[in-house]
């Protein structure tokens, strides 16, 4: 910025120079730098608001047996549509409605079931403690998001175990005998052995071979779970 306070100007700069500026000009000057950046910011959300963001869809994946989700009902593929009359469009917006709920003794939820009727459901919450709802409490609550199969792109460098696969991991942990059909299974597996080697089978090219992975554990409040595996 031209000043002559910061060292002298050749004599064609001295006309618009910012010390000889009227207040009203210096004041422009000075605002034009928070007011550009304030514009940018409102266009730059509004474009956000109108093109939206990604998120999952809240279709659930089959609960496991005795918890909340699964005495409720819930059955596989069905899509969470409202949260006491709140509308749901995601996975994440589910999780905020839950976790607003929490401290709660129930909570009904709005679904759309595999087969295209509306149902509703009323979730306990009863058995949440305050530290649940520190760590993965909608795991707790027996819901699990329904991502598809579990595809794994590649392990983490610095992992127990690496190994890569491009096939699905139709996976099941023989200790436990269950079918890992989604993401969701495999989370479930892993965080019901936090620290404990789990035996998954993986398909890879036509071929399946047993993997052992033990989970990272993370500790809060008291209650451990699996980090990653």
């Amino acid at each position: 910025m031209a000043d002559e306070r910061e060292g002298n100007l050749p004599p064609e700069d001295l006309p618009r120079s910012f010390n000889r500026a009227s207040v009203w000009r210096r004041i422009a000057i000075v605002a034009a730098g928070p007011i550009a950046n304030l514009l940018l910011a409102v266009l730059l959300y509004t474009g956000l608001y109108v093109a939206g963001v990604p998120g999952h869809k809240p279709v659930l994946a089959e609960p496991p047996a005795g918890t909340p989700a699964a005495v409720a009902g819930f059955a596989a593929g069905d899509r969470v549509t409202g949260v006491d009359g709140v509308a749901v469009e995601s996975f994440h917006d589910l999780r905020w409605r839950l976790l607003d709920a929490s401290g709660r003794d129930r909570i009904e939820l709005a679904v759309a079931t595999l087969g295209g009727a509306q149902a509703t459901r009323v979730l306990s919450l009863a058995q949440l403690s305050g530290s649940d709802w520190e760590g993965p409490f909608i795991a707790e609550a027996g819901l699990a998001a329904d991502f598809g199969p579990p595809l794994i792109e590649e392990a983490s460098p610095g992992s127990r175990r690496r190994e890569r696969a491009s096939a699905p991991a139709t996976g099941s942990s023989p200790s436990m005998a269950r079918r890992c059909a989604s993401p969701a299974d495999v989370a479930l597996a892993t965080n019901a052995k936090p620290g404990v080697e789990i035996l998954f089978r993986v398909e890879r090219d036509g071929a399946r071979f047993d993997v052992p992975l033990v989970p990272d554990v993370t500790e809060s409040g008291g209650r451990r779970w699996a980090s990653q595996a």
